[in-house]
């Protein structure tokens, strides 16, 4: 490591990871100041990916490249296992369909000169699963704000800040917990809400210092995302309930609407797929979302039609169904693998 920066410990969990792993390890390899560590956790795969890691340590003995192996628990519970043994000041995460960009290490680290910071991020670009070039600077180009200095910015809106675009304070990630485990989605961001919280300060670096890849494999249409998107609102709205009295409604008037019309988008998306089984689980979810409440986001007349995605598809009406800025707006890539 550089004598100016912070140690870093490399944090990579696979799963079934074969396909692009050596093009990740690869880019932390090329990083113009080295890591620490790097601490590879295989998740229970059964294709060869732990292989691959001892192939890559073996020729590699400078990066000092350390394998966890461990039965399936997902990808939350491989980073925070990984994070337990690292030795780093600081934690940089890489999921195993991404790669850094050489100086990525070197300027996250940099963003950690004050004592006070325990995130820093940057923007990225987002490639297929082929490699091709998809989008050039997605945060700049999708005008999503950073950085945020108030909880009503880190709730309104998917933050976007990928754990691979990430580093943390090994002290602030330990302090509030790490990741959630029953979170497979929005794991990222209810983590950096409670950094926020816990009263660190964050830094954006304004450019690219990676590529994100988004393939079918990483969709965020799956069962386990929506049901995320509930775990996701409870916790939230029990760490930041409505307030009568203070004038503040972080549930009903600021994460609620952001929820619920992200599931409308999945319907809708459904809708036009001809998939009926996914329609039903986004008003499945819309419904716990919205239960109990009192938001006029949608009548309980609107809520039942969802149930039917049939009619809804057969009405020439369907879309007035959904807010306005969700009706032509692109599915935001919001993957999680």
């Amino acid at each position: 490591m550089n004598p100016g920066l912070a140690s870093v410990s490399v944090v990579v969990p696979v799963y079934e990871g074969t396909r692009h792993l050596p093009e990740a390890l690869g880019s932390v390899l090329a990083q113009t100041v080295p890591p620490l560590e790097v601490i590879v956790v295989d998740d229970g795969s059964t294709d060869g990916s732990a292989s691959l890691v001892e192939a890559f340590a073996a020729d590699h003995p400078q990066l000092a490249v350390r394998l966890i192996r461990q039965e399936n628990r997902g990808q939350s519970a491989s980073r925070n296992r990984a994070a337990a043994e690292a030795g780093g000041e600081l934690i940089a995460f890489l999921d195993q369909d991404d790669r850094w960009y050489p100086d990525h290490l070197e300027r996250l680290a940099a963003a950690f000169a004050k004592p006070d910071v325990g995130l820093a991020f940057s923007d990225f670009d987002e490639i297929d699963g082929d490699g091709h070039l998809v989008v050039r600077r997605f945060l700049r180009s999708a005008g999503i704000a950073h950085p945020r200095s108030s909880i009503v910015d880190w709730i309104a809106s998917d933050t976007m800040i990928l754990p691979s675009a990430a580093m943390v304070r090994a002290s602030a990630f330990h302090g509030v917990g790490g990741f959630s485990e029953d979170l497979v989605g929005y794991e990222d961001d209810e983590l950096w809400i409670r950094i926020f919280r816990a009263g660190w300060r964050s830094r954006y670096v304004d450019r690219p210092l990676g590529v994100f890849r988004i393939h079918a494999g990483s969709s965020s249409t799956r069962s386990s995302f929506r049901r995320s998107r509930v775990i996701f609102f409870r916790r939230v709205s029990a760490m930041l309930p409505d307030s009568v009295e203070l004038r503040r409604y972080y549930t009903s008037d600021v994460l609620l609407p952001r929820l619920v019309t992200a599931t409308l988008a999945d319907y809708r998306g459904a809708i036009r797929a001809g998939s009926d089984a996914d329609a039903l689980e986004a008003a499945r979810t819309a419904a716990a979302l919205l239960d109990g409440s009192r938001s006029p986001l949608l009548s309980r007349r609107q809520l039942r039609l969802l149930h039917h995605p049939r009619l809804v598809r057969w009405g020439s009406r369907w879309s007035g169904l959904l807010p306005r800025g969700v009706r032509h707006r692109l599915n935001p890539t919001r993957m999680h693998r």
